[in-house]
């Protein structure tokens, strides 16, 4: 059995990796922020892993 702080950990693991895959997915900082429930976005970034390649692409798709 896992123990309180390991269960945490693995917690802040998965809603990373799902911040992640619904940013990369077209969702909205402010709807991932919602969802989580967090008053803060600056909160919700550190789940977020925004890589420069995806900020990038992203960006291209806006101008285009």
């Amino acid at each position: 059995r896992k123990g309180k702080k390991e269960n945490e950990e693995l917690y802040r693991n998965q809603s990373r990796t799902h911040t992640t895959d619904a940013l990369h997915h077209g969702m909205s900082v402010e709807e991932i922020q919602q969802m989580l429930g967090h008053v803060s976005i600056a909160t919700t970034m550190i789940y977020a892993d925004v890589s420069e390649k995806s900020t990038k692409m992203n960006h291209r798709k806006c101008i285009i």
